[in-house]
């Protein structure tokens, strides 16, 4: 009969973050507040380039490298505020992602001229800072009334080789992706988080998997295509992005996607979804 190892010999085993307190999405947060109010003090192009990787990726509207695309631009001028809503964190402590709402103003103090939904995922660097690795937002009508995040654990999902994990992450991106009927919110159900979120252009933010399912099944069917996939060091938080279209019938009408996939016992599950619709093609 087997025995199981003495305790010691087994903690051997477990990565370095598998023995620390568990990491507090509040870290998150705080960066991306301060991220904020770096763009209060300079213009926003120069507070996106000083928080974003070097190899974060943006939207413009295809993804692509955002330091290049920064650098290339001019002074946007225009005043940007934003506040993180909801943020989480992997068990690893090294992965996290936010949401919250955007307003845009001529200067700090003047009258809304827009908002939207930002979703952002961050990766702590080798330094100890924390980094936008990709960033989407969305316009929207109105905003929803919500507080501040103000904390939480990490990620509960247990302990998953990276490899599997991710493996299983790109099989599940991969079903959402393929064109389903709209037979309702059935069809959804199965992968939503039960906290889910769904941003997309022109409409007011959906909260709750039984509201995003029911959402998600009333609109035309849809497929996507992930361009990256890439989950923490504890297999328990992940991120996937790409473009697909909704099949109308009057034909494709193509958008981009950023996905936040958080692993529970019962495997992964939608957290966050965020879909901008793309411009129409121009005629030739």
């Amino acid at each position: 009969m087997s025995r199981p190892l003495p305790l010691l010999i087994a903690c051997a085993f477990l990565p370095a973050w598998a023995a620390t307190p568990p990491a507090d999405a509040k870290v998150v947060a705080d960066a991306e507040r301060a991220f904020a109010a770096r763009a209060q003090q300079v213009d926003a192009r120069e507070a996106f380039r000083e928080h974003f990787a070097p190899d974060a990726i943006s939207f413009a509207p295809l993804p692509g490298p955002a330091q290049p695309r920064l650098t290339a631009s001019q002074p946007w001028g225009t005043n940007i505020q934003w506040r993180p809503v909801e943020a989480g964190i992997s068990a690893s402590g090294e992965l996290g992602w936010t949401t919250g709402p955007t307003e845009y103003r001529d200067h700090p103090q003047g009258p809304r001229v827009g908002q939207g939904y930002y979703t952002s995922v961050w990766r702590k660097q080798p330094d100890g800072s924390w980094k936008v690795l990709l960033d989407l937002g969305v316009s929207v009508p109105e905003l929803l009334d919500e507080p501040d995040f103000g904390g939480g654990p990490s990620a509960r999902g247990g302990r998953r080789r990276a490899a599997t994990a991710l493996a299983e992450l790109r099989a599940l991106d991969a079903t959402f992706g393929t064109p389903r009927a709209a037979t309702g919110p059935a069809a959804w159900a199965d992968g939503l988080h039960r906290a889910a979120r769904w941003h997309t252009r022109g409409r007011v933010p959906v909260r709750g998997g039984t509201a995003v399912a029911r959402a998600l099944a009333g609109q035309a069917p849809q497929r996507w295509t992930a361009v990256g996939v890439g989950i923490a060091a504890s297999g328990d938080l992940g991120y996937s992005y790409g473009s697909g279209a909704w099949l109308e019938a009057g034909g494709e009408r193509g958008f981009v996607y950023l996905a936040v996939w958080q692993r529970q016992q019962q495997g992964w599950r939608l957290r966050m979804l965020a879909q901008n619709p793309l411009p129409p093609p121009q005629p030739e």
